[in-house]
């Protein structure tokens, strides 16, 4: 069900029917170097957050970071907030379906 919804997709952002047949015959599982980017990306932004889950199942406490000492928790959280600040979304990106 997952595969008809996913070219069910393909079909609706696709601009002509010409373009989602080049799109479904493009699709592999070679890498490319922005392939290789976003996976770079993905680890990046999602190893903390793998870190945080492993530390609390460690722990078998989902608090393990509201228990911590205030000047810890203010490091933790002074980073998760510079975190932010730098590696956020620098430009305005148009909501998807404004794209028709």
């Amino acid at each position: 069900m997952f595969g008809f919804v996913c070219l069910g997709w393909l079909f609706f952002r696709a601009s002509t029917i010409g373009q989602a047949f080049h799109m479904m015959a493009n699709i592999s599982l070679t890498t490319s170097a922005q392939s290789a980017g976003f996976a770079n990306d993905l680890i990046f932004f999602t190893l903390p957050l793998i870190l945080v889950q492993i530390w609390q199942a460690l722990k078998g406490d989902l608090l393990v970071l509201a228990k911590l000492r205030f000047p810890v928790q203010l490091f933790v959280y002074t980073f998760i907030l510079v975190w932010i600040v730098v590696f956020g979304a620098r430009q305005v990106t148009e909501f998807i379906y404004s794209q028709l």
